[in-house]
């Protein structure tokens, strides 16, 4: 790990998108670039400003190392945050982001005041077991969502066809036009071929996807600043189990619903996102 941070720290890249009152880090979901988060970050712009660090899998341009695992993205993250000179600051994080923010927060006391998770996932117990065991006997790449970023299409001749054909898939379909715009724009890169490609590299998420952390359980307990949880109220990943777990293990945080919503809801409610953000932000930092 040390290797890798001293080999990559010079493409760090930490975005300010900017905005009035408390300072934020905002960690994306895997396989996503933090400007989709844009229409979130500017309904709440008049209170908070926001930061983003590029993902480690768009900056370092080398494949996943053997390593690799969510604790190891944590660190990176907050290393990174830490050389920038952001401290008590609030971190907020969808997803995979959601878990990075939840650790760091643990293993670096003072870099975050509070946070706000976005549908994070922690799996309940029986999911964290049946993942031990498939890894176990050798079986973890066949997770349904490790397969699927490996077939992802990576090259399209132009952004105007990527965009014709993520508009016809099922995942965009209820993307806020602002969200899917910035993903057109962010989430592909120019090739010297004059086509363009994924940004955020298939191989990366698909190790991500593969390395879910199964020993979350034993890190909950220990985070001791409040928490806001967001949960899509029809999440895939966010299930109840982990719900009724945590609210016995958090009595710190607040845990609040987003009706009708699955778990990509930021990008594709962000006011109703932020709204909830904001009418729970003040008891979150009292």
């Amino acid at each position: 790990m040390e290797g890798m941070e001293a080999r990559h720290v010079a493409l760090s890249s930490l975005c300010d998108f900017g905005g009035a009152g408390a300072r934020v880090h905002l960690a994306p979901a895997n396989g996503f670039p933090p400007h989709v988060y844009q229409p979130l970050m500017d309904a709440l712009r008049d209170i908070l400003h926001f930061y983003a660090l590029i993902p480690l899998p768009m900056r370092v341009g080398t494949p996943p190392p053997p390593e690799l695992d969510w604790h190891l993205l944590a660190h990176e993250m907050a290393e990174r945050l830490r050389e920038a000179g952001l401290k008590e600051i609030i971190g907020m994080g969808h997803s995979l982001g959601g878990v990075m923010s939840l650790l760091a927060s643990i293993r670096y006391p003072g870099l975050f005041r509070a946070l706000v998770l976005m549908d994070p996932v922690i799996l309940p117990r029986l999911f964290t077991w049946a993942l031990r065991a498939l890894r176990a006997i050798g079986l973890g790449h066949r997770f349904p969502l490790v397969q699927a970023a490996l077939r992802r299409r990576r090259v399209f001749s132009s952004r105007e066809e990527a965009a014709q054909r993520y508009r016809a898939h099922p995942f965009f379909r209820n993307w806020h036009p602002a969200a899917f715009a910035a993903y057109i724009e962010h989430g592909l890169r120019e090739r010297a071929d004059g086509q363009v490609e994924l940004a955020y590299p298939p191989e990366w998420e698909a190790a991500i996807f593969n390395t879910s952390p199964t020993d979350i359980w034993e890190w909950v307990p220990r985070v001791s600043v409040p928490v806001l949880l967001l949960y899509g109220e029809r999440s895939n990943t966010f299930r109840p189990p982990a719900l009724r777990r945590l609210e016995r293990i958090w009595p710190q945080a607040q845990f609040v619903a987003v009706p009708n919503a699955g778990h990509m809801f930021p990008m594709e409610r962000p006011q109703e996102t932020a709204d909830l953000i904001r009418e729970h932000l003040e008891g979150l930092l009292a």
